[in-house]
C-alpha cells in the first residue's frame, strides 16, 4: 500500500515540474476551456478591437505604424498643420448660415475641440477642405473609419458623435459617389443616436407626476442615462437638426421618414428661439413649418408610394392642391425680414412650392377621374403652375453669389436635381393638354437652364495651384448637366420629328438608343422624381456619367 501512494504522489510531482524547452506542449482541442483562458479573461487588460485593428483602418496615405497612431488626432499625424486646421475652422462660420443645427461653440479653442470634440471637428474639417480635394479625401476617410470604430466597435453614444454625424449628412455630396452612397443608412444611424441619447423625448417628470407609462419606461431611460451627458440647447439643436435632415432627404430619395414630426420638434424650436443664445436659434421654426409642409403634400398626394397612391377625388385633389398653395402663401407671409434673405429658408419654400404643383405630372389617366375634360382644365393649371414655380427656384439659384452656392447643404442639391428632373419632363410634353408641345417647349426653356446650371458649376469647380480643374463635386456636376442637355435635346428633337411619340411623360415612347460622341442614352425621361432617378433610372445615361467618377478610392485619392 505504501509503495502505491509513493507511486501516485512521484506521478503527480512529475506531472508540475517544468519542461524542458525543447518540448512542445500539445495544444488543448479548440474550443476548450483551460486555467490559462480564465486567468487572460481575468486579466486587467481589456481586449480592444480598435486597437488590434488599427493597421487596416488607418489610411494607407499615412504611415500606420502602432495601435497609437489611430488614437492620434489628424493634426498629429501631419494630415494637416495647426494653422490650416484653423483657417478651416474659421472658414465654417459660412456654412453655418445654411445649417444653423449644429453651431461650433465660439468658446472652444482648437485644442478643446480636439480633445472635446473630435468627432464633430473631423467632420468640420473634411467639410471645410474642399478646395483640396486630396486633403478633403483623406479627412474624409478618416472620418468615416473613425465613426466605426466609435459606433460598432466601441459602442459610443455621444453628442459629439451625433453633431459629427449631422454635419457630414448636411454636406455630404462633397463626398458623393454614386457607388458607394450610403445616405439614407447613415441617416438611420443618426437617428438612432438621437433615440439612444434621450433626444427624441421631452425631459423626464418628476417621480411625483411620473405615469404609469412614465414608469415603463424607467428600464430605458436608466440605460439612457449612462451615456454621456448632452447640453440643452445643443442637444435640442441637434434633435432638430437630425429631423431636418431625415425629413428632407427621405422625401428627397422618395423613402419612408423614420423621424417625424411631432410636437417635441416644435417645443424644442420654440425654448430655443425663446432662450436667444443663439440669433439663428430665432429662425428654426422656419425651417421645420415649411419641411412639416412638405410631409403633409407627400402624404396626402403618396409622392412615397413605388407608383404613387393618386387616388383622391378629382375634387379632393384640386382642393388639397389649392390648401396647400396657400399654407405655404401664409408661411411665406409668417417669416421675418431676415429669414427673407436665408438662402436655406427660401431655397425650402421654393422647392416645396414646385412639390406642391408635382401633383400636375400624376393626374392624367387615373380611373378615378370620370370628366376627362374638368381632369385636363386641372392637371393643366397645376402643370402650368408647376412650370411656373421650377423656373422660379432655378431663377433664384442662378441669382444667388457664386458663395451660397459654394457653401450649399446637401438638401439644396438634391432640390436643384430635383427641380431640373420636373423640368426636363414638363419640356418633353404631355398627352391629352390643350397645350402645343412647341410653345411648352419655349416656355420651359430647359436649355437656357441647363446651360446656365452648367456654366455656374464650372465657375465653382476648384483648381490647384497650377490652375488645372480638381475633379470635385462641381465638377462632376457641371459633366451631369451637360449630359442631361443632351440627352434632353435627343428627345426634343425626336418628338418634333415624330410627333405621334409626344406621350405623356410617364407613358414613354419606345426607347431607342441615341448615339453621341461620349455616350449612348435612351431617349426616356420618364421615372420617379427622386434623387436616384437623376442618376440610375437610364442605365445607358448613367453609364455615361460614370467616367466622371473614380472607380475606386485608391485612384481617387492620388487625384489632385
Amino acid at each position: 500500500m505504501e509503495k502505491k501512494i509513493d507511486g501516485i504522489v512521484a506521478l503527480l510531482t512529475a506531472g508540475t515540474r517544468p519542461t524542458s524547452a525543447s518540448a512542445e506542449p500539445t495544444p488543448p482541442p479548440p474550443g476548450t476551456v483551460t486555467d490559462d483562458s480564465i486567468r487572460s479573461n481575468d486579466s486587467s487588460e481589456k481586449f480592444s478591437p480598435a486597437e488590434t485593428l488599427v493597421d487596416d483602418l488607418s489610411p494607407s496615405a499615412l504611415s500606420p505604424g502602432s495601435s497609437s497612431d489611430f488614437r492620434r488626432d489628424v493634426i498629429q499625424r501631419g494630415i494637416l498643420t495647426i494653422s490650416e486646421a484653423e483657417s478651416l475652422i474659421q472658414s465654417f462660420q459660412a456654412f453655418e448660415a445654411n445649417f444653423p443645427f449644429v453651431l461650433l461653440p465660439s468658446n472652444l479653442s482648437l485644442e478643446e475641440l480636439r480633445t472635446q470634440r473630435p468627432i464633430l471637428l473631423l467632420a468640420i474639417l473634411a467639410t471645410t477642405s474642399q478646395a483640396n480635394q486630396r486633403l478633403s479625401f483623406l479627412l474624409e476617410r478618416e472620418l468615416r473609419e473613425t465613426l466605426s470604430v466609435k459606433v460598432i466597435f466601441e459602442a459610443e453614444k455621444s453628442l459629439d458623435l451625433l453633431q459629427g454625424l449631422i454635419v457630414y449628412l448636411a454636406w455630404y455630396h462633397f463626398h458623393f459617389h454614386p457607388d458607394r452612397q450610403q445616405i439614407y443608412q447613415l441617416v438611420q444611424l443618426a437617428i438612432a443616436m438621437a433615440v439612444d441619447l434621450g433626444l427624441t423625448k421631452p425631459p423626464r417628470k418628476s417621480k411625483s407626476k411620473q405615469t404609469t407609462i412614465d414608469l415603463l419606461e424607467v428600464a430605458d431611460s436608466e440605460m439612457t442615462d449612462r451615456y454621456e451627458p448632452v447640453d440643452d440647447d445643443e442637444g435640442m439643436r441637434a434633435f432638430v437638426g437630425c429631423y431636418y435632415v431625415s425629413s428632407c432627404l427621405s422625401l428627397a430619395l422618395r423613402r419612408p421618414n423614420n423621424l417625424k414630426f411631432s410636437s417635441h420638434v416644435e417645443e424644442c424650436c420654440e425654448v430655443l428661439a425663446e432662450s436667444g443664445r443663439s440669433p439663428f436659434d430665432s429662425f428654426l421654426k422656419h425651417y421645420v413649418r415649411i419641411q412639416r409642409l412638405a410631409e403633409e403634400v407627400s402624404s396626402t398626394f403618396g409622392y412615397e408610394e413605388s407608383e404613387g397612391s393618386y387616388a383622391l377625388g378629382l375634387s379632393q385633389l384640386d382642393y388639397s392642391h389649392k390648401t396647400f398653395q396657400s399654407k405655404l402663401h401664409s408661411l411665406k407671409e409668417s417669416l421675418p425680414l431676415q429669414a427673407l434673405s436665408m438662402v436655406s429658408i427660401m431655397s425650402a419654400f421654393y422647392h416645396t412650392k414646385v412639390y406642391i404643383h408635382e401633383i400636375g405630372l400624376h393626374v392624367r389617366d387615373d380611373p378615378v377621374y370620370s370628366d376627362p375634360s374638368r381632369s385636363s382644365v386641372t392637371q393643366m393649371n397645376m402643370l402650368l403652375g408647376c412650370l411656373d414655380a421650377a423656373k422660379a427656384f432655378l431663377d433664384y439659384h442662378l441669382s444667388l453669389p457664386l458663395i451660397e452656392n459654394r457653401n450649399g447643404t446637401i438638401m439644396q442639391a438634391t432640390r436643384l436635381t430635383y427641380t431640373t428632373i420636373v423640368l426636363s419632363k414638363i419640356a418633353a410634353g404631355v398627352n391629352g393638354l390643350s397645350l402645343d408641345v412647341n410653345t411648352l417647349q419655349e416656355t420651359a426653356n430647359l436649355g437656357y437652364y441647363l446651360d446656365s446650371l452648367a456654366n455656374r458649376m464650372g465657375e465653382l469647380v476648384s483648381r490647384t495651384p497650377s490652375g488645372e480643374e480638381q475633379k470635385d463635386m462641381f465638377w462632376h456636376f457641371r459633366y451631369v448637366f451637360q449630359k442631361m442637355k443632351l440627352r434632353s435635346e435627343h428627345i426634343i428633337k425626336r418628338l418634333h420629328a415624330t410627333p405621334a411619340l409626344a406621350k405623356s411623360v410617364l407613358s414613354p415612347p419606345e426607347a431607342t438608343p441615341y448615339q453621341d460622341q461620349d455616350f449612348q442614352m435612351q431617349d426616356d425621361l420618364s421615372g420617379e422624381l427622386d434623387l436616384d432617378y437623376f442618376l440610375t433610372s437610364d442605365p445607358a445615361f448613367y453609364a455615361s456619367i460614370m467616367p466622371g467618377w473614380p472607380t475606386s478610392t485608391q485612384s481617387y485619392a492620388i487625384e489632385t
